[in-house]
């Protein structure tokens, strides 16, 4: 009977063990607050996180500040107007999502004229904001310039993207304008106020990426419509001779965005094997065999084709062609 005690007091005290250890491993899902359309010229948002991530359930503070000479115009959070919840400047929200801050600023009509204006040139201020994935520069490094000066701004995309979108003040400019800027990779604005130019970036045709987590590879995946991801690796002779089928397969003129993932050898763990591990087990690739391609539609794969040789241009078109 003794004994019986004992051994049903260790086992719970394994099972109080265990449910601590489960509970230590749970990971707290992490969410993004990022800021769009902001004018460091007329005002200034801060985070109370400096790189905008926070814990699911946390409490995000926002504080939003116009400069001397101008006033806030409307703050938005995903699209819906917060400007009246400012206090003092200041916004606070639970987040349980990624959440996009809007925030635009105007010159404060109500300032008293400096006398001497009329002895002065008027100058104009020129804004320019980029993304992660390139860089927007001012041709000679000013940003300010007397009205009606002629600006050229260079355009630079990183390795592996190419520019999506070129807006000034808030609208697109126009397709033979992209056409040429896409040529060229500068752009020649009038200036006859103050201004800002925003730019974003997509990836190129083809992609190499390297460590791309589960997260990041969702997200470029959900940014295109018909997306081809080829898992391969440097040391797979099938996959060198899948890749040129794919390129000329693209080259053809068949739509679709291809993104290239190198697994890397057959010992080392990486995030890439890990992704493609996990497509190959949802997708029945049973052995694990490369080449090994998936077509996505919307986000969602719709299909895949594997081989223990290498995957013909029939076989690619079989694949792709239903989707365009």
């Amino acid at each position: 009977m003794k004994n019986r005690k004992i051994l049903i007091a260790l086992i719970v005290v394994i099972a109080v063990f265990a449910s601590i250890s489960i509970a230590g491993c749970a990971k707290t899902a992490e969410y993004t607050v990022s800021i769009t359309t902001f004018n460091r010229v007329c005002g200034s948002v801060t985070l109370d996180h400096g790189n905008g991530v926070y814990e699911d359930g946390q409490e995000v503070t926002v504080t939003v500040a116009a400069n001397k000479g101008y006033i806030l115009t409307a703050f938005t959070v995903d699209g819906e107007d917060k400007t009246s919840s400012l206090v003092d400047g200041v916004y606070k929200f639970t987040i349980d999502k990624d959440v996009v801050l809007a925030v635009s600023f105007k010159k404060d009509a109500s300032q008293d004229e400096d006398p001497d204006d009329d002895q002065k040139t008027e100058q104009c201020k020129l804004t320019v904001l980029g993304d992660e994935n390139g860089t927007l520069e001012i041709v000679g490094g000013k940003t300010e310039f007397p009205i009606d000066s002629v600006v050229e701004i260079s355009i630079r995309p990183n390795k592996g993207y190419e520019l999506q979108t070129f807006v000034v003040d808030g609208s697109p400019i126009a397709d033979k304008e992209m056409e040429r800027l896409l040529k060229d990779g500068v752009y020649s604005l009038k200036l006859t106020g103050d201004a800002t130019v925003n730019a974003t970036f997509a990836l190129d045709e083809f992609v190499s990426v390297q460590d791309i987590s589960a997260k990041r590879f969702d997200s470029v995946i959900a940014n295109y419509d018909l997306v081809l991801v080829d898992f391969w690796a440097t040391w797979c002779g099938p996959c060198v001779t899948t890749r040129k089928n794919v390129r000329q397969f693209v080259e053809d003129g068949n739509a679709v965005k291809v993104i290239e993932v190198d697994i890397g050898d057959n010992t080392s763990a990486t995030p890439e094997k890990s992704l493609f591990f996990e497509y190959a087990d949802k997708l029945d690739n049973t052995y694990h065999e490369i080449p090994f391609l998936v077509l996505f539609k919307d986000g969602k794969p719709v299909g895949s084709v594997r081989s223990v040789a290498f995957v013909s241009y029939d076989q690619l078109n079989d694949l792709v062609r239903p989707y365009l």
